[in-house]
Order: C-alpha cells, then sequence, then structure tokens
C-alpha cells in the first residue's frame, strides 16, 4: 500500500470545507432513485466482446492490431440502456465513445454518463519510455511532463481515466511491474515525489 502525500489535497478533517453543498444533495438524490442493480452497473466495467468467427490461435501467433480491425464487436447496448455498466475498457476514438455515451445519457432511466478508460501507463500516441526507465533519470519534472502529453493525447481521443501512475514499492526487485517506478520500500518518500509528479501532470 502506497499513500501518496499532496500538499494541493485536503486534510480528511477537513473534507466537509472542500465540497460543493449543491452537489452533495444532487448526488444524495440521485443515490435514493437509483435499484440495487443500477448501484451495481455503476461498479461494472465491461470492454467490447468480440463475436463470430475469429482465429484466436492465428492471433496470439501474430498478435497484429490489423487482424483487430474488421472483427464483429459487441458493446452491450442493451446493458448501457439498462444502468447496467458504470464504465468502458478498451474502447478508443470521439466517434465510438460518443455513440456510447449518447444511450447512456440519452435512452438510461437516470441518463448517468458512463466513464471510458484506457491504460495509458507511459504514452498514448506518443510512446516514453516506461516509468522504470523514466525514474532512472531521477528527474521528476520530466515525468510530469511526459505525463501531460499522454494526458493531453488521451482526452483528446475521448477518454476519461489512464490508470497511472503506477508506483511500486519493492522488498524484492524481482517482484516489480515493468509498467511502474520502481523505489526501494526503505525510501517511500521518493516514490511519493515520483507519484505527485505524474499525478499532477496526469491532471488535465
Amino acid at each position: 500500500l502506497l499513500i501518496v502525500f499532496d500538499e494541493r489535497l485536503p486534510n480528511m478533517s477537513d473534507q466537509k470545507k472542500w465540497l460543493d453543498p449543491k452537489i452533495e444533495k444532487k448526488i444524495d438524490a440521485l443515490l435514493t432513485k437509483m435499484t440495487i442493480e443500477e448501484k451495481a452497473g455503476q461498479l461494472t466495467q465491461l470492454g467490447p466482446s468480440i463475436v463470430g468467427g475469429f482465429d484466436w490461435g492465428k492471433f496470439f501467433e501474430n498478435p497484429d492490431p490489423e487482424l483487430l480491425k474488421n472483427v464483429q464487436r459487441d458493446f452491450h447496448e442493451d446493458w448501457i440502456k439498462e444502468g447496467l455498466v458504470g464504465s468502458y475498457l478498451g474502447i478508443e476514438g470521439p466517434e465510438e465513445i460518443n455513440r456510447l455515451q449518447k444511450i447512456a445519457v440519452e435512452e438510461t432511466r437516470l441518463g448517468i454518463p458512463l466513464i471510458f478508460g484506457l491504460d495509458v501507463i507511459h504514452g498514448y500516441r506518443t510512446i516514453f519510455p516506461i516509468p522504470l526507465a523514466e525514474a532512472c533519470s531521477w528527474d521528476p519534472e520530466l515525468a510530469r511532463r511526459t505525463a501531460s502529453a499522454a494526458a493531453a493525447e488521451a482526452t483528446s481521443a475521448g477518454l476519461h481515466w489512464t490508470f497511472a501512475p503506477m508506483v511500486d514499492i519493492a522488498r524484492d526487485v524481482k517482484t516489480f511491474a515493468p509498467g511502474a517506478f520502481l523505489f526501494n520500500y526503505s525510501n517511500p518518500m521518493s516514490a511519493n515525489c515520483w507519484a505527485v509528479r505524474r499525478e499532477t501532470g496526469m491532471d488535465i
């Protein structure tokens, strides 16, 4: 567990000062209208399902993205209409995202928007070194700049959620994730510094 301390964040004891009463009232009113199924739907993340004939064996032998371009996908639009989806993973591009968002906002009982996420760990269209390599620069400002560039590109594609930054605090170097910054458990403040810079960069 890594707890990131950021001077920009409110203390938990002062949390109420940072809450907008009008928004909180609207949230409470919405929750009272939701069924158990709709509440569970907000916790449900889906990705498009590939349907029809597709040679997965051939794809795994040669994982060329071009092979996926013409496959038939099920985006579970019927689930959206029933309020059973809260977020999507693996959908990119404003056209497709706007199509699904329109269903969520205009064709569901409560009109709750969807959240669209993708792993944007070390760049989106522009690819940067993995965080482990970036940490070797000992330049936290560089981490902020690369995160900011990735966030801008991901946002332009309609994405809201990037699943970044990742920071590993490892006792054993063999257990780290390649997509993460790696720090020895004895120096958590270094990890905190990098995590805050990356998070600041991702904050568009």
